[in-house]
């Protein structure tokens, strides 16, 4: 992500540009909702369609996590109550995708879809943990539900069994996970021959959504499509839960990125708001000099930052 930051300031385009132009002007985005309870989530909910989301996201068992630990019933029965909530909160229109975190054995994922089919959630994401594709394919041949993974791949062969073998609908790639921009793309034109779209993850804040963003609207598999139809197009730009009365500022950071409309995040002209950079500024040397001490210690700063050496500027993503 370094490396395409340092590449767009000296050819002075933005980063979809390079990597071969506009394949949409907009992605579709959803909201992503916590809370204690299934009404605090349900409230959260209705907060997020009235600012024009057409697209939920959520997950249950927060309290769980306080006291570290996770009983699969009765962390299925939270997943259905909080699923009925907000269904009953936003309406039959709007688009719910319930988050499972990799929580669940393949047999409480199971009877997890299976409760939930009544409520038509547009997709289950991460129903169990990643490492064993097979079985994830217990959990996709025995639900109609559209099911998504991805977020702890890091890099295409991760990818590959999930895809091949058809256990899922969408791909969730991190940004921040996989490899950067290039290997992203690349995931993408993989799930591409397999007809299937790509919802990216992202929990590293602005700088994740804003390496997120160019690649994604450059991918030419998911075209704009009518809203309720189609998948949100990006992963976690419309994260609105902030602090108890307000927005955190690295919320309103994010929401500098993210102009949604109608449940749609335009797209920026710049991959990132004038004044914020994944790399130091790295001054251009003339054609007939040497690079300058500083010019050297610039680009060797961005070269650690694109090998994770620097993670406060792409870690802090948002809280759970």
């Amino acid at each position: 992500m370094a490396l395409w930051d340092i590449k767009r300031k000296a050819c002075r385009l933005p980063v979809y540009q390079l990597l071969g132009g506009l394949a949409r002007t907009k992605v579709r985005v959803y909201g992503h909702v916590g809370g204690n309870t299934a009404a605090e989530a349900a409230r959260q909910a209705k907060q997020r369609v009235a600012k024009g989301i057409t697209a939920i996201r959520f997950r249950a068992f927060h309290s769980y996590d306080a006291v570290g630990l996770h009983d699969h019933k009765l962390a299925v029965q939270q997943q259905i109550e909080y699923l009925a909530a907000v269904r009953e909160a936003v309406g039959d229109e709007i688009d719910l995708i319930l988050e499972c975190h990799g929580r669940y054995d393949p047999q409480w994922a199971i009877e997890l879809a299976k409760r939930a089919e009544p409520y038509r959630p547009f997709m289950i994401e991460a129903p169990i943990r990643h490492e064993n594709p097979q079985a994830l394919a217990q959990v996709r041949s025995s639900t109609r539900i559209p099911l998504a993974t991805g977020e702890r791949y890091h890099n295409k062969w991760d990818f590959h069994e999930a895809v091949v073998g058809g256990y899922v609908n969408y791909l969730r790639p991190d940004v921040c996970h996989c490899g950067g921009i290039s290997e992203l793309r690349k995931n993408a034109a993989f799930g591409e021959v397999f007809y299937l779209d790509l919802i990216p993850h992202n929990n590293a804040g602005p700088l994740g959504t804003a390496a997120t963003r160019p690649a994604r609207h450059g991918e030419v598999q998911s075209e704009v499509r009518p809203r309720h139809t189609r998948p949100p197009a990006v992963a976690e730009p419309a994260r609105f839960a902030g602090p108890p009365g307000g927005v955190s500022p690295r919320h309103r950071r994010t929401d500098r990125l993210v102009a949604s409309r109608d449940g749609w995040g335009e797209m920026p002209t710049l991959c990132l708001p004038v004044g914020m950079s994944i790399t130091p500024s790295v001054p251009r040397p003339s054609k007939t000099s040497a690079p300058s001490a500083e010019q050297t210690n610039s680009l060797q700063v961005a070269i650690q930052l694109s090998h994770g050496k620097t993670e406060s500027l792409l870690s802090g993503g948002f809280g759970r």
